[in-house]
């Protein structure tokens, strides 16, 4: 499995102890994977879509731990029965933008390679209570999850069908809520480069309002994020290690953080070194040009027979430089009689060089 789909198997095992911080999390999972809809008899039905299973299976562990519901009621999905059968959505038409991708091969789009979910287990269908039943066979839930689909804004308490544009009441985005609405969005539309190859994170939101939601979700928490349009997503993406960093901590994702970590730290010295390599290199190459323009001066001398008349310590380093034509500075320094600093060395070579630009003016 990928980085990205590590880092979304971890949250989706993640239930917050909280209720307020569970009824966000359900509420970020609904708006995600669910579509309310109304029959022509009148009946109002939820559909979940089961091409994101890891979600779907998490959303019914949520609202059986925050609704009284018989877990008879889920059991097909919770049991994994469908998991292993590989079935592929039928109604794929009906789901809303931002879970129609989940379950396919992502493409590659510049150098984002994008996870895929193996496999789908097929939507989840029920009629919400209050309303007329229906002879179709699906399944009732009670009365209290329909005032959740009130409370999260999806239905009115009319009855009457909403459209879902993304967003949240702010109840379910404030504070420690905010933490599981995050969460739960990334395990419905987030994706992660390996942090080894590239500091990459981003939300694949279907909806203006719901990127701005979300981003306004992250500025309150001090993560900056940008926001770009690729095709029919609106795009919400952090870049910065430090942004990823802080919301790998805030979702819970110790694994992956503890991963993040650790290819920063192997990133840093890797650079370190390479630099280090980088400028022994530069000085190398200098220490080697210098020696080329030193010898030409000193066979310069030689030939017009003024290096013999000069004083014995700059003849010792003419001689030196021409025995070690590849040592430093320090190296001849250290090679004299007596030995002598860079310094001293360099202040004959300079001798040397005056000597030498005089000679090539009078030719």
């Amino acid at each position: 499995m990928s980085f990205s789909g590590d880092l979304r198997k971890e949250l989706s095992k993640i239930i917050p102890p909280r209720r307020q911080a569970r009824e966000a999390a359900a509420a970020a999972l609904l708006i995600n994977i669910g579509k309310v809809s109304r029959s022509d008899e009148g009946g109002i039905f939820l559909t979940l879509s089961g091409g994101n299973p890891m979600a779907l299976r998490k959303y019914f562990t949520l609202i059986q731990k925050n609704v009284n519901i018989s877990t008879d009621l889920f059991a097909p999905w919770l049991s994994g029965c469908f998991a292993k059968s590989g079935e592929r959505r039928k109604d794929a038409g009906e789901e809303q933008a931002g879970t129609k991708e989940a379950g396919k091969d992502r493409e590659k789009e510049g150098n984002i390679i994008k996870n895929a979910q193996n496999t789908s287990i097929p939507d989840a269908v029920f009629q919400l209570s209050g309303t007329e039943m229906m002879p179709g066979g699906e399944k009732l839930l009670p009365r209290q999850f329909t005032a959740f689909a009130e409370k999260v804004g999806m239905i009115g308490r009319d009855g009457s069908v909403r459209d879902n544009d993304g967003t949240l009441p702010a109840e379910f985005v404030k504070g420690t809520a905010g933490r599981a609405y995050l969460r739960e969005m990334f395990l419905c539309m987030g994706f992660m480069n390996d942090p080894k190859k590239r500091y990459h994170l981003e939300f694949r939101c279907f909806s203006q309002p719901q990127a701005d939601q979300l981003r306004a979700v992250l500025g309150e928490q001090g993560i900056h994020a940008g926001l770009t349009l690729r095709k029919k997503y609106f795009v919400v993406y952090l870049k910065d290690s430090e942004d990823i960093v802080m919301l790998l901590q805030l979702m819970g994702a110790s694994v992956s953080l503890m991963a993040m970590e650790n290819a920063r730290i192997y990133k840093e010295v890797r650079n370190n070194v390479n630099r280090r390599v980088n400028c022994e290199t530069a000085n190398i190459g200098k220490t080697v040009e210098s020696a080329v323009r030193q010898l030409e001066d000193i066979r310069l001398l030689r030939d017009k027979g003024i290096l013999q008349e000069l004083p014995a310590q700059i003849r010792e380093a003419a001689a030196l430089r021409e025995e070690y034509p590849g040592a430093s500075l320090s190296e001849l320094g250290e090679l004299a009689d007596p030995p002598v600093g860079r310094s001293g060395m360099n202040h004959r070579m300079r001798k040397i060089a005056s000597l030498a630009q005089k000679v090539q003016k009078m030719q």
